[in-house]
């Protein structure tokens, strides 16, 4: 081995090193945001009104039977609404709990 061949090893070594922390990292941050988005917009749409109420707005949009039973705006309304919270609130938590996770490649490295 020459000088040059040696210092060119560490440079590939170190150049592959900081590319699969930047794929990592990369992959953590879209993995993270669109699993915490996913499942909080299904959760939360799952989980708004009681089927009894879907039942009423249901009949009142298709055959304007039922229309005092359902609630306040409808389910377009509250859909909005669901769909709004559940976008704002995944934002905040997959924000708060992706530094982190980011970080956790770093410690390994140490």
């Amino acid at each position: 081995h020459t000088v040059g061949s040696a210092v060119a090893e560490i440079a590939e070594v170190e150049a592959v090193e900081r590319l699969t922390e930047r794929v990592i990292t990369g992959l953590t941050n879209t993995a993270t945001r669109s699993l915490t988005h996913s499942v909080s917009l299904t959760l939360a749409t799952a989980l708004s009104g009681s089927r009894r109420d879907k039942t009423a707005c249901y009949m009142c949009q298709k055959y304007s039977m039922q229309c005092e039973a359902c609630y306040n705006g409808g389910p377009a309304s509250i859909t909005q609404q669901v769909n709004y919270y559940a976008s704002y609130y995944s934002n905040y938590f997959s924000t708060y709990f992706l530094d982190p996770t980011a970080s956790v490649y770093e410690r390994k490295k140490k």
